[in-house]
C-alpha cells in the first residue's frame, strides 16, 4: 500500500502475532519509507528480543533502525553492536542548514552513545574522546559516559585527562569513573 497509516495499522496488527509468523514482513518493513512505520517494526524485534533479527536490522538503509537495532543488541551484551554504534556515534556532522537532518544527526549520534555506554565493550576509546571537543554538549556528555563505562583499570588515562576537560560536567562524570576503579584523580570534582 503507498499510504503510510495502512502500511502502519499493518505492522501494528503483526505485532499483536507471533514473531515467527510474521517476521519477513516486519524485517520487510523496516525498509518503509514512513519513519513511524519502521519504529513500529523495529520496536516489535525489540519487544520480542529477537537477537537475530535485530542483528540484521543493523544494517539497514535507515539510520534510525541502525541506532535502534544496535542499541538494542548491545543491551543484549552482543558486542556486535560496537562497531554499527560507533559509526553513528562518529558519523560527519551535516549542516545546521538543514534543520531536519541535523537534528536527527544529533538524536542518532545521542542514541549510540548511549548504546555504546550499555554495551560497555572496550574499543573506541580515541574516537570517544575525540567527542569531547564536540560544540553540542549532549554529544560530550554521552562520549564521556560511555568512556566510563567501556574503560578498564587498563585504559584509565584517557579518563585522567578528561578531568581537565572545560566542560565541568564531563570534568565530574571522568571523575566518578576514576572514582569506580578507586582512583582519586579528579574526587574533589565529585
Amino acid at each position: 500500500s503507498s499510504y503510510a497509516g495502512v502500511r502502519l495499522l499493518s505492522v501494528k496488527e503483526l505485532t499483536e502475532r507471533r514473531l515467527e509468523d510474521f517476521e519477513d514482513l516486519i524485517m520487510k518493513s523496516l525498509d518503509d519509507e514512513n519513519e513511524k512505520v519502521r519504529q513500529t517494526a523495529v520496536q516489535a524485534l525489540i519487544t520480542a528480543t529477537a537477537q537475530d533479527l535485530l542483528r540484521q536490522a543493523m544494517g539497514s538503509k535507515h539510520a534510525d533502525i541502525r541506532v535502534r537495532a544496535a542499541s538494542a543488541v548491545a543491551s543484549l551484551g552482543d558486542p556486535a553492536a560496537l562497531e554499527v554504534l560507533m559509526a553513528l556515534a562518529t558519523a560527519e556532522e551535516p549542516s545546521k542548514d538543514l534543520k531536519t537532518e541535523h537534528k536527527l544527526w544529533l538524536k542518532h549520534v545521542k542514541k549510540a552513545l548511549e548504546g555504546i555506554a550499555e554495551l560497555g565493550e572496550p574499543g573506541g576509546q580515541a574516537e570517544l574522546e575525540q567527542l569531547l571537543e564536540s560544540e553540542h554538549s549532549g554529544i560530550r556528555h554521552g562520549a564521556v559516559r560511555a568512556l566510563v563505562w567501556t574503560a578498564r583499570q587498563d585504559s584509565l588515562e584517557i579518563l585522567k585527562r578528561v578531568v581537565r576537560h572545560a566542560d565541568d560536567q564531563v570534568k565530574k562524570e571522568a571523575a566518578l569513573g576514576l572514582a569506580y576503579y578507586g582512583d582519586r584523580t579528579g574526587v574533589d570534582m565529585v
